[in-house]
């Protein structure tokens, strides 16, 4: 007796939106639970994401890495630096690499104004908030 083949959802690929099928399997129909469970249409898909998460992008930066830190020489913890400070843009020209040390002095350096003025702000609302409660 033939077995009843159940009728499959109308599904599109989370990726590129074509329609997607049960796939087939030496003549074997795929199992219907997992293509329910299925959001992407193959491989190519499968290996695709919608965003880029910055710890790719970070990943992507690391594999630039120069052998010695460009301010001090040192080839130990060494990180890299985006110029722009846009994680997305890893072209070369935007890369440079520091040791930890050097990557931290370079970002306290430059985020110091910012900074201050976050615990200034944050120091006159204490202050506004203290005195409207009197």
């Amino acid at each position: 007796m033939p077995q009843k083949i159940k009728p499959a959802p109308v599904k599109h690929c989370a990726i590129c939106g074509v329609l997607m099928e049960r796939k087939r399997f030496g003549g074997r129909l795929e199992d219907y639970g997992v293509f329910l469970r299925r959001t992407r249409c193959g491989q190519v898909c499968a290996n695709s994401r919608l965003e880029v998460l910055d710890g790719s992008n970070r990943w992507r930066a690391r594999r630039f890495k120069a052998g010695n830190c460009t301010e001090c020489g040192t080839d130990q913890k060494l990180h890299v630096h985006h110029i722009d400070r846009n994680v997305a843009n890893n072209d070369p020209s935007n890369l440079t690499t520091l040791c930890a040390s050097h990557h931290l002095k370079l970002h306290w350096r430059e985020d110091r104004p910012e900074r201050l003025a976050a615990v200034r702000r944050g120091a006159l609302t204490r202050q506004q908030s203290t005195a409207g409660n009197k």
